[in-house]
């Protein structure tokens, strides 16, 4: 990430202690104070290192920058960082300026126990929720609660029976007066845009192999959720919500929830941090074990209406959107995290990675698309990286996607990864997938359809040979752009969602006309995908082609819709109320964009019958391309030929042989070839 072009504030980390990495001593500071840190080295394996605490977070646009001072010279961020330090520094200055002048002298024994009075803060759930505009009285009878918490009685007392066997510390507290030192109250955190040096492509890469190792290391885990876009007054409801939810609902749950067992499972980033994790919503901390065993589980009950929970909380249901979609991501960060956690197994790291790819491609992001693989390190379970897919930002991302997907074929044998709804890469083979872009399905058992399958890789990693069953060879392409024009002309998709309050009456007869040029359109279709199949192959069987037309829309494949099936095949009459009110009635929504994304990507009738329309809207369909079946890949695939091999072009977002694929029917009969994929 090129934000930096100066000179780089960064000194050279250690050639002989590779534990050894830069932290940031972040000052104190109000909100809109200039930002100050500063860089330091500290070896992981040193004994008796100063506590740190990792931030997770998200980068952002690169190209919104803010600038801090990072050994007092100028450097940019992102503003979602930006925002965090913000937030951090102003919450630093307050907690600090109540601190017992004794802990603000600088020396190492009273930055430790600051750090640690500072975690502690950053789990109280008394924590203010009008700060930064709380009382000094306020402010000091939480430092002190927590002082003493972290000191023990001594703080109150001063006596030294109590410090007995620290004596560092009851010595640290017998110090009467001594001036504060510049600078000497500071929180140590470890964030990969400050910690690591972004122009050091070596530094770069050796750091993001050990951010497992670093995340478990830390003493406490700071999550920063939202992005700059989330307001201040949002932040705060759902802070009080959540704290709402605490005061009522954890005094019930005590005794039956052992919250001091609560596995670390539930910590984002790597998922490894040894202490407590907290999420930042703005200035409010919330335990993040509590927002994830508490605060979800009542925001899933409040999603019923009958829930006496939502009749207790219903002032703050404006939150309830908000906290279900940070739910949401946490279930995501779970997912990934589930992958890491098995213990007492030998970590295979191909099949580690291809879950991981399987089950988070498509739905994190990240600044720089070589992240979108080496973020996912971190969770593979083991600091023994192989060099294949060891980070190395030196290279360019087209070449790592390459290499990650050569690294997983020929250790796993696997091809899922073909399941991709997007590609924008360049450069590389037409096999290997562009990693930024994922399968709306998520993970599903490999279906088995040969056996056994050929695949490989050549030796040059141009060219994957695997065989596969042919279904068929695309005769002709069906585009409805007429029946495009026609559904565009009701306005229905452009309104859709949008109405105010009055136009009842409007949007009914707007969507009453949109279903019915629907339903008449899908009848055009048919008549018109037949008519050209009959062009190219005279004498075709309209059963066979029945039977293929039925299999592709999944209107037909249900119950529920038989009512509609019936009146596409005028067995009954149109009914427009039905179609409207109907549970079943939003099929023909769906069946609506179908027809619209069919317009341009065209829909591919093949010499049996069969159909088929891509996945990939931009990757339109072509006569004579091939449609096969490959071990692993629950979708088939459309090929380009290209002479005696073949282009990947994408699977299918919809086919006719769907239900079969499901049900794993044989496809005895169709032929299997060994088929060569180029670029």
């Amino acid at each position: 990430m090129d934000l930096f072009s100066g000179r780089s504030p960064h000194q050279p980390l250690s050639t002989t202690d590779p534990s050894e990495i830069h932290i940031i001593k972040l000052f104190p500071g109000n909100f809109d104070d200039t930002i100050r840190c500063e860089l330091e080295h500290m070896s992981l394996e040193a004994e008796g290192c100063l506590p740190f605490a990792a931030v997770s977070y998200c980068w952002g646009d690169p190209k919104g920058t803010n600038k801090i001072f990072l050994n007092r010279q100028p450097y940019p961020v992102t503003a979602n960082l930006y925002a965090f330090l913000q937030h951090a520094q102003s919450i630093l200055s307050a907690i600090t300026k109540f601190l017992p002048v004794v802990l603000r002298l600088g020396r190492q024994e009273s930055v430790l126990i600051t750090q640690h009075i500072v975690y502690s803060i950053l789990q109280d759930f008394d924590f203010p929720l009008d700060f930064p505009s709380t009382s000094d009285s306020t402010l000091s009878d939480l430092v002190k609660r927590h002082v003493t918490k972290v000191v023990g009685e001594a703080y109150d007392s001063h006596s030294s029976e109590q410090l007995h066997s620290s004596p560092d510390l009851l010595d640290l507290f017998q110090i009467p007066h001594e001036p504060r030192e510049p600078g000497s109250c500071y929180l140590r955190l470890w964030i990969d845009a400050l910690c690591i040096n972004q122009q050091d492509l070596h530094e770069r890469s050796q750091q993001v192999g050990r951010m497992r190792n670093i995340y478990s290391r830390a003493t406490s885990l700071l999550i920063w959720p939202q992005d700059t876009s989330t307001s201040i007054s949002h932040n705060k409801a759902v802070a009080e919500f959540a704290h709402d939810i605490h005061t009522t609902v954890r005094p019930c749950l005590d005794g039956i929830i052992g919250w001091d067992d609560v596995e670390n499972v539930d910590n984002p980033g790597s998922v490894t941090a040894t202490g407590h994790a907290t999420a930042l919503l703005g200035f409010y901390p919330v335990q993040w074990r509590f927002l994830t065993h508490i605060v979800f589980a009542c925001c899933r009950e409040m999603s019923n209406s009958d829930s006496a929970l939502r009749i207790m909380f219903l002032g703050d249901a404006k939150c309830l959107s908000i906290l279900q979609q940070l739910e949401r991501e946490y279930k995501e960060l779970k997912q990934k995290s589930e992958l890491s956690q098995e213990t007492g197994l030998p970590i295979k790291v191909p099949e580690r990675l291809r879950q991981l790819l399987l089950q988070t491609g498509g739905h994190f992001k990240a600044t720089e698309p070589h992240d979108y693989l080496y973020a996912l390190l971190g969770l593979l379970g083991t600091n023994d990286i192989p060099q294949e897919i060891y980070p190395d930002y030196s290279m360019p991302f087209e070449q790592v996607f390459h290499n990650y997907a050569i690294y997983l074929i020929k250790n796993t044998r696997d091809i899922s990864f073909l399941i991709s709804h997007g590609r924008e890469i360049t450069g590389v083979p037409s096999w290997v997938p562009d990693w930024r872009f994922g399968s709306s399905e998520g993970e599903k058992p490999s279906p088995k359809f040969i056996d056994p399958s050929h695949v490989e890789v050549s030796e040059d990693g141009s060219c994957l040979e695997v065989d596969g069953i042919i279904l068929g060879k695309v005769v002709t392409v069906v585009h409805p752009t007429q029946i495009k024009a026609d559904i565009r002309s009701t306005n229905f998709f452009g309104r859709l969602g949008s109405a105010e309050q009055g136009e009842d009456e409007n949007n009914l007869m707007t969507t009453a006309t949109a279903i019915l040029t629907i339903f008449r359109g899908m009848q055009k279709l048919k008549d018109m995908c037949f008519r050209d199949l009959m062009a190219v192959i005279p004498g075709i069987s309209f059963s066979n082609f029945k039977h293929h037309w039925e299999g592709f829309w999944g209107v037909y494949h249900h119950d529920m819709f038989r009512q509609i099936r019936e009146m596409l095949e005028g067995a009954r009459e149109v009914d427009l109320e039905m179609l409207i009110k109907d549970p079943s009635g939003p099929i023909m929504v769906t069946i609506g964009l179908e027809l619209l994304d069919m317009s341009v990507a065209g829909l591919g009738i093949l010499d049996r019958s069969g159909m088929v329309m891509s996945s990939r809207t931009k990757e339109s369909i072509r006569n004579d391309d091939i449609i096969c079946l490959f071990n692993g890949v629950y979708q088939p695939c459309i090929l380009h030929r290209k002479g005696p091999h073949y282009s990947f072009v994408s699977t299918c977002r919809m086919s006719s042989f769907q239900e079969d694929i499901a049900e794993e029917r044989s496809f005895e009969g169709y032929e299997v070839r060994r088929l060569v994929l180029l670029a």
